[in-house]
C-alpha cells in the first residue's frame, strides 16, 4: 500500500507514482531485469524535466511490453505508462541496487538518453545526472568542478569504448551533449535554460559564476563573458510563498541587478512561465544577443552540430 501525505504539489506525487510503480514491477518480475534510463534516474533520485515516463527495463530474456494502468490522487489523474524492454543492454557492468530495484548506475543511463532521440530531456538527465554525482556546491565550487570534470571524462570514455565495440546510433549527439551539459546547474528548469543558450550561441557559457559587487557576493546563474551579458533565471523556488517574501524579493533582485550593471554586465532575466515556450524564448534570446544566424524552432534543430560545436 502506498501512502502520499496531503497537500503535496503535483510534481512531488508523480516522483512518488513513478518509484511505486517501479517498485511494485521489481518485486514482481524476474531478479535479472535492470532497469535503465529514465526509470534508473529516478529510482536514484536524479531530477528529471517531466514525470510519468515509461518504465523501462533490459533483460537478456524475451518480456512482453505491457501497461501499467492510471492512477487518481486528490483531484487528478496521473495517466498510464507502458512498460518497455530495451534491446540495448547497459553500456557497462556498472549496477547497483536502490531499495530492492537493481538498476544501470547514473552514468549509463545518463548516456543511454543522450544516445536516443529526446535531445531536450536528454540534456537536463546529463545535467542534473552532473549535479548530483559531483555532489556540487557552491561553497566547495573548485572540488565540484573538478569532480564534474572527472565524470565528464568517465562519460566520454564510456562512449569511446561504446564506438570502438560497434556501437554507431547516437554516438556524436552523446557526445554533444556530455560537452555541453552542466553541473552548475541547480534544477530542471536551469537546465532547460542552458539548453535554450547553447542553442542558439556557440561562445562560451560559464554557469555560477562568481562576482564580488558592492553589496555583496554574487553566483550569477549564467554569463557570458565574450558579451558581457549575465543571464538570470527567476525560478519558482525564487518567488518565496507570502506576498511579503515576494516584496523582499524584488527588492534584493533590484539591488542585485543594479550592483551588476555596475560591474559592467548588461543583465537579462527570464521568468518560468517564459521558459515554458522554449522556441519563444530562443527567439527573444538570439534578438537580445544580436546574433544573425537563422534561428531553428523545433527541438532536432535545437541540436544542428553548427549552432553548439
Amino acid at each position: 500500500m502506498l501512502t502520499i501525505s496531503s497537500g503535496l504539489p503535483r510534481w512531488e506525487v508523480n516522483q512518488y507514482i513513478d518509484r511505486a510503480r517501479i517498485a511494485s514491477l521489481a518485486q514482481s518480475r524476474d531478479p535479472r531485469i535492470v532497469f535503465v534510463g529514465t526509470s534508473s534516474l529516478c529510482v536514484q533520485g536524479v531530477p528529471l524535466w517531466s514525470a510519468n515516463h515509461d518504465i523501462t527495463f533490459w533483460c537478456p530474456q524475451p518480456y512482453p511490453n505491457s501497461t501499467l494502468p492510471s492512477v487518481r490522487y486528490s483531484g487528478f489523474t496521473i495517466p498510464p505508462v507502458k512498460v518497455r524492454k530495451l534491446r540495448r543492454p547497459p553500456l557497462t557492468d556498472h549496477r547497483l541496487t536502490e531499495n530492492g530495484v537493481q538498476v544501470e548506475d547514473k552514468l549509463d543511463a545518463a548516456l543511454r538518453l543522450a544516445m536516443g532521440s529526446q535531445h531536450f530531456e536528454a540534456f537536463i538527465a546529463m545535467c542534473m545526472m552532473l549535479h548530483t554525482e559531483s555532489n556540487f556546491s557552491l561553497q566547495r565550487i573548485g572540488d565540484s568542478r573538478k569532480r564534474e570534470n572527472n565524470l565528464r571524462e568517465e562519460l566520454t570514455r564510456r562512449l569511446s569504448v561504446a564506438q570502438e565495440n560497434g556501437w554507431k546510433y547516437g554516438i556524436s549527439t552523446a557526445k554533444l551533449i556530455v560537452k555541453n551539459a552542466d553541473a552548475g546547474c541547480d534544477n530542471p528548469a536551469e537546465a532547460a535554460m542552458l539548453y535554450a543558450i547553447r542553442s542558439i550561441y556557440s561562445g562560451p557559457v560559464l554557469t555560477q559564476f562568481e562576482i564580488n559587487g558592492s553589496t555583496g557576493r554574487y553566483f550569477i546563474d549564467f554569463t557570458l563573458p565574450e558579451k558581457d551579458i549575465a543571464i538570470e533565471f527567476d525560478g519558482m523556488s525564487k518567488l518565496g510563498s507570502t506576498n511579503e517574501d515576494l516584496y523582499h524579493e524584488k527588492q534584493r533582485w533590484i539591488r542585485r541587478e543594479q550592483d551588476l550593471r555596475d560591474c559592467g554586465w548588461n543583465v537579462i532575466r527570464y521568468s518560468w512561465e517564459q521558459l515554458k515556450n522554449l522556441p519563444r524564448l530562443q527567439i527573444d534570446l538570439a534578438q537580445r544577443l544580436d546574433l544573425l544566424e537563422a534561428i531553428p524552432t523545433t527541438s532536432s534543430q535545437l541540436w544542428d552540430k553548427g549552432y553548439i560545436d
